[in-house]
């Protein structure tokens, strides 16, 4: 019977029954852990934004922003990318300028780009 090698999520250069790697690199598990960092940047801003949002809204349509806000902070939290730019997209200018005010820099950046004017 032959070996019978199971992996998930792990950076090898070699796997295997005299298996070697030499020279190796393992750059994926480093963007890896740059993007998880990002995110929970990220994460922390949506939550700040949202709460600055909600405490602005003077409209019906404010509040559909920051609701947005508040969806894509969820999303981020469990990693769903896609469902944080649909979110981001939903929210609008109106989270961009309240995100410029107080500051949050990575929520702005992200903002911008889901909805296409970086």
């Amino acid at each position: 019977m032959g070996d019978d090698f199971r992996n998930s999520n792990i950076a090898a250069g070699a796997i295997g029954s005299g298996a070697q790697a030499f020279n190796t690199k393992y750059d994926a598990v480093k963007q890896e852990a740059n993007s998880s960092a990002a995110y929970e940047s990220l994460v922390f801003e949506l939550q700040k934004l949202g709460d600055a949002m909600r405490a602005e809204a003077q409209s019906p349509e404010h509040e559909i922003a920051a609701e947005a806000i508040e969806n894509a902070t969820l999303a981020a939290k469990e990693g769903k990318e896609g469902y944080v730019t649909a979110y981001l997209k939903i929210a609008g200018t109106w989270a961009i300028g309240v995100a410029e005010k107080i500051g949050t820099t990575i929520a702005t950046a992200a903002i911008k780009t889901a909805i296409g004017l970086s």
